[in-house]
């Protein structure tokens, strides 16, 4: 299969994904016109798309192109990729597929990313894989999925990473899992993890439910550097220089990022910073604590005019259920202009802070209570 074949499968499934599940196929009907195979090989992707939830799912890459299903054989049959050797396949779209692996050299296992062949030859594309790579590799922090190394065997080029089961973020928000302290939790561990990458330079511009892990002990990871790039402060300076030894151009007026996830900023194409990441998250922390997302509509159009000019939804509502004080920090995130949200992740992770430690005295104080209270009952108990 030729490059532009793939650009196309590319970029029918990005517009699809962005429709509600129930437009895609007239979508894809009107469009695809005649061409059956086309038609086959995105909706495939997207039926592969919606249905995982574990780690690395097809949900937690941002661009659209697969492996050929030829390649995945060869790959599969002949186990051994240079210095891993492929255990199972977790999942695939993206920038091509991810497997389990073990690392032969150190005895330890990894996820492995694998670009298609018949990607590698794009200049462009490999250098965003490359990019990826180094941005994430330059950040080092709990809550990052750790890169391990960028390579090329036989044809394809491929990252490996740190692996560990888990399951995404909307995987909890769809089963309605996540409680109060879970939600403070989560948050403050995505806000360190952007703290960490905004001072290594770094903006994400794709925060949101399928690229962040939860893992054992409510560990959070944070996955897919795909979209991310350097703070427009430090474009030019040495730390930067240390990042990139070649620039990627992104396309004019190219919006970047997910529609239900972007920032009023992003949304009109405007100059982002670390804020941009902030109300992301702040997005993120309205659903965990409603179980609403604060903007989502039956369109793009729709979904961006609310982002831009109205307020969350069901707002009024969650304010009868949600303690003031924790939605009063959702909704500081936001703030359409970027200049009324947190100013930084460590700003929100103070406030996040405060709370936690007011609600831990809180509940010493009830357990205290209730401790005393018990032990006066048993004293009268015993005296008589």
């Amino acid at each position: 299969m030729q490059v532009d074949r793939w650009q196309k499968i590319e970029y029918l499934f990005n517009e699809a994904l962005k429709l509600p599940s129930g437009q895609r196929n007239e979508y894809l009907a009107k469009n695809c016109a005649e061409d059956s195979g086309l038609r086959h090989e995105v909706s495939k992707l997207l039926k592969e798309t919606d249905s995982p939830d574990d780690f690395l799912s097809n949900s937690a890459f941002s661009l659209g192109a697969q492996l050929l299903d030829e390649e995945f054989e060869v790959l599969l049959r002949n186990t051994d990729f240079g210095f891993y050797q492929l255990k199972q396949l977790l999942g695939r779209g993206g920038v091509g597929a991810v497997f389990k692996a073990n690392d032969k050299r150190l005895g330890r296992r990894v996820a492995l990313k694998i670009l298609p062949a018949v990607l590698s030859d794009s200049d462009e594309r490999v250098l965003r894989f490359r990019q990826e790579a180094r941005l994430a590799s330059a950040i080092t922090h709990p809550n990052i999925a750790h890169i391990y190394e960028f390579g090329s065997f036989k044809g394809y080029y491929f990252l490996a990473m740190e692996y560990f089961p888990g399951k995404t973020l909307r995987y909890y928000l769809k089963n309605k899992s996540i409680d109060l302290h879970q939600t403070l939790q989560f948050v403050a561990q995505i806000a360190g993890a952007l703290e960490a990458a905004h001072d290594a330079g770094i903006i994400h511009r794709d925060i949101k439910p399928e690229n962040i892990v939860i893992v054992k002990n409510n560990l959070v990871k944070i996955l897919d550097f795909g979209l991310a790039k350097i703070k427009h402060s430090l474009k030019n300076s040495h730390h930067s220089n240390r990042l990139f030894d070649s620039t990627l151009i992104t396309t004019p007026g190219l919006i970047i990022g997910t529609v239900a996830y972007m920032s009023p900023e992003q949304a009109e194409n405007k100059n982002i910073d670390e804020r941009t990441d902030l109300w992301s998250l702040g997005v993120l922390f309205y659903e965990m604590l409603t179980g609403v997302h604060p903007f989502l509509n039956d369109s793009n159009i729709e979904t961006l005019h609310h982002i831009l000019k109205e307020p969350p939804n069901k707002l009024s509502e969650v304010s009868q259920r949600v303690p003031q004080n924790i939605l009063n920090v959702a909704l500081k995130c936001l703030e359409k202009s970027k200049d009324n949200r947190y100013q930084s992740a460590r700003e929100l992770i103070d406030e996040i802070e405060t709370i936690q430690k007011t609600e831990t005295r809180l509940d010493r104080r009830k357990n205290g209570s209730g401790e005393s209270r018990l032990m006066k009952l048993l004293t009268r108990w015993i005296r008589r």
